[in-house]
């Protein structure tokens, strides 16, 4: 029979081996110091690592380069999608890996340290033939360039960035073919981010002309422009749920246009960000995160349309689904098919404007209550891997 300090015993053995404790600066899930929470201890889940399967077709934790322990974020995908760089953070260590896979449907190798000049640098951009490189160092930003891909790069020079904030951060740089314009995400506060727009005003100077325009009441996250300029691809958080978005523009002079949400993309979590796109804007790498902390960023990815698969990541037609009771006071359940029950989808709710008003991510099973909206009619959208569902909502 067991003691009560045996039982004890077990039950920490249990909690320590699914949860992780730091005691450290905490920073975001950007990498930005989170002020309100300094030198407290943070106790989360430890990360979701999926090696079981390497189909490209559908969302996928990259768990063979993933570590537990430390973050793996701000991916850079090549072109053609085979190699990938990243940022690994070990507690205040950052450095940028690489890896590469024989094709979109093989694992990726063991990464390895990508360059010395890397070392306590992260969130870095590479030109197309990954020969030059624009990276955040330890206090500014840095270019380098080298001969070939396989080759080390020269020793950085600092890039000097006119009408950036006095005070703040920045991270995620990425520049438009022919490197004559730059974006790069700011952060002031945790109220206060931006993505700021510079363009080139000397061999190694940018200079802010303006900031991209961002829906009201949203916090844009770091993000890369597509291989030709065209579009952007970048977060906003919302209700302190951070989704992936995108806008668009005709040329590379142009402004982009409104930001739309990229639904293919997601990780389950409540962040997901920092998007990476190849040059066929078909393989998607991001970093998702199931809680709030720098540490707890993990790497995704998918593939779209890709030769011998079945794209499982774009939902099937909207259909009609039940809600009961309804009308309602903000108290329903779903119902849906036995076999998506299980299913994790993503909630939106609209009001009678098309104004969103709620989002989360539930299953078929959960109970909602949403007594906290103002009586009318609601549009309810459910948007899950392989389904999606819409249906109308009256609060009373």
């Amino acid at each position: 029979m067991k003691t009560k300090s045996a039982v004890y015993r077990a039950f920490l053995l249990i909690f320590f081996s699914t949860v992780e404790i730091t005691f450290a600066q905490v920073q975001d899930v950007n990498g930005m110091p989170d002020s309100g929470r300094n030198m407290q201890t943070i106790i989360q889940p430890l990360h979701e690592i999926l090696k079981s399967s390497y189909t490209c077709d559908s969302v996928r934790n990259i768990g063979e380069l993933n570590t537990v322990t430390d973050a793996d974020a701000y991916a850079w995908l090549s072109t053609d999608g085979l190699r990938i760089y990243y940022t690994r953070a070990s507690g205040a260590t950052n450095t940028i890996y690489q890896s590469s896979r024989a094709s979109l449907s093989s694992p990726f190798v063991s990464p390895v340290p990508a360059d010395p000049i890397f070392n306590g640098s992260f969130s870095a951009w590479f030109s197309d033939n990954e020969k030059e490189t624009f990276f955040k160092g330890p206090s500014s930003l840095m270019y380098s360039n080298r001969i070939s891909s396989s080759t080390a790069f020269a020793t950085p020079t600092t890039v000097v960035l006119h009408g950036m904030p006095a005070s703040g951060f920045f991270a995620g740089p990425s520049l438009a073919p022919g490197m004559q314009e730059m974006y790069l995400f700011t952060y002031l506060n945790p109220s206060q981010t931006y993505i700021m727009r510079l363009i080139k005003t000397g061999n190694f100077d940018y200079t802010v002309i303006d900031t991209l325009d961002v829906p009201p009441g949203r916090l844009p996250g770091p993000g890369q422009l597509s291989k030709n300029g065209l579009r952007y691809y970048f977060s906003l958080d919302s209700m302190g749920i951070t989704r992936i978005y995108r806008c668009s523009r005709m040329n590379i002079t142009a402004t982009f246009g409104p930001a739309v949400k990229f639904t293919p993309v997601y990780s389950t979590g409540s962040f997901n960000g920092q998007p990476s796109v190849n040059a066929g804007e078909n393989v998607f790498a991001w970093t998702g995160n199931f809680g709030s902390t720098w540490a707890g960023n993990d790497l995704y990815t998918l593939c779209l349309g890709t030769a011998g698969t079945t794209n499982t990541a774009f939902p099937e037609s909207p259909r009609s689904c039940l809600l009961v009771p309804n009308p309602s006071q903000g108290q329903f359940s779903l119902k849906l098919p036995d076999n998506e029950y299980a299913q994790t989808f993503h909630l939106e709710i609209l009001d009678a404007s098309g104004k969103l008003v709620y989002e989360n991510y539930i299953t078929g099973k959960d109970a909602l209550n949403l007594d906290f909206l103002f009586k009318g009619l609601y549009l309810i959208r459910l948007n899950g891997q392989t389904s999606s569902y819409t249906t109308r909502l009256i609060i009373n």
